[in-house]
């Protein structure tokens, strides 16, 4: 079986099993498109791609997601208390943190969540009907609501200062576009459809500068980054990873997740400043952590830094961020074509076709 076609760099890719069972047991279409986007296995073809909302999971809410008996559901990569606080930047209209609160609000976490928006509070009523509502019951939750917050310098937010959390939590950042596609700043304000191809160097230079002052941000030693971004072109041109360069090795790349919007009951991914949403099965997760703070010369540290890169060294595989262990990931293994997973994922495939053909094949009869 050929290698799932979603290798960007040499960072490990793990799947939620949530994901990975709706895909292997129920032969999900959509979902099967989440762990191959062009939807081939091999040499198998899935069917046709569908909207989120056929996922069998995406109407029963959190029990739907469950990977296992145990399993709350809750939070999607975000929970049991994995982290004390949360920072979630450019909520365009603030339903993944609804998402997020209410999950917590559910399993009784005490996981502190910080929801903010780049758009003033105006622009988020004006651009979203339901925004009075959304943020309403987040403030009900004891969520924090921040408004006019730009990303890439959150010190100069006087919500925000000097304050840091155990994760910021960025997904789809993109800068907005005047309708005649004119360049602007990404300022709070801006109008129009959100930048693809003619605007991948603004949005770029947007992910430059986010990088440059994001770790100071950030619990020390242990906090988190987590970018979710769409791997298809244009997108994939802005290339995630290279601009973390500009935090002068503050963080590091340490693994991706395939992304699943369904793990959020009521998310919906949308443009910058509409109502429209887009598809995301090919986005990812990236997971980007502090970097080991250098030993200085002569120190007592330096032995057990030797120590720990050796550790590093002896098992590649074994990612040190903290979410992997609370919610059994599964890797997907794009060097071996042999791995039980693939072989269940294109098992499941070749089930969703011919569940398909016989779906087919009864129309035609009863005409």
């Amino acid at each position: 079986m050929s290698t799932i076609a979603r290798d960007l760099d040499s960072s490990p890719l793990f799947i939620h099993p949530s994901t990975l069972a709706c895909a292997v047991d129920k032969q999900c279409v959509p979902c099967l498109y989440k762990v191959s986007p062009l939807g081939t296995f091999g040499e198998l073809k899935a069917p046709p791609n569908g909207r989120p909302e056929q996922c069998p999971r995406s109407k029963g809410g959190y029990a739907s997601i469950k990977s296992s008996a145990s399993d709350s559901g809750y939070g999607g990569l975000y929970r049991d208390d994995t982290y004390e606080s949360i920072l979630a930047v450019g909520d365009g209209d603030f339903s993944f943190s609804l998402s997020l609160a209410k999950g917590f609000a559910e399993a009784g976490s005490k996981c502190k969540l910080v929801a903010s928006s780049h758009e003033s509070y105006e622009s988020v009523r004006k651009t979203y009907s339901d925004a009075d509502a959304t943020l309403a019951e987040l403030k009900s939750l004891g969520v924090e609501v921040l408004h006019g917050v730009d990303a890439t310098a959150l010190h100069e937010s006087p919500d925000i200062g000097s304050k840091r959390f155990d994760v910021i939590i960025w997904n789809f950042p993109c800068v907005g576009v005047a309708e005649k596609k004119l360049p602007v700043e990404y300022t709070a304000g801006a109008q129009g459809p959100d930048g693809q191809a003619g605007e991948v160097e603004l949005n770029k230079q947007l992910m430059r500068d986010f990088f440059k002052n994001a770790a100071n941000s950030i619990t020390c030693n242990t906090g988190e980054v987590h970018i979710v971004h769409k791997t298809f072109e244009p997108f994939s041109w802005i290339d995630m990873p290279a601009h973390n360069e500009e935090s002068k090795g503050a963080l590091v790349l340490d693994c991706r997740v395939v992304f699943d919007r369904i793990l959020y009951p009521g998310y919906v991914n949308r443009k910058v400043l509409h109502r429209k949403s887009f598809p995301s099965h090919d986005a990812q997760t990236f997971v980007f952590k502090t970097a080991a703070t250098p030993a200085k010369k002569g120190s007592k540290k330096k032995k057990q830094k030797s120590e720990d890169s050796a550790s590093k060294d002896k098992d590649d595989d074994t990612s040190s961020a903290k979410f992997l262990a609370a919610q059994h990931l599964v890797r997907l293994a794009c060097d071996d074509h042999n791995t039980p997973v693939l072989r269940q994922l294109g098992q499941a495939a070749l089930r969703a076709v011919h569940s398909a053909q016989d779906k087919t094949a009864g129309k035609k009869r009863k005409r």
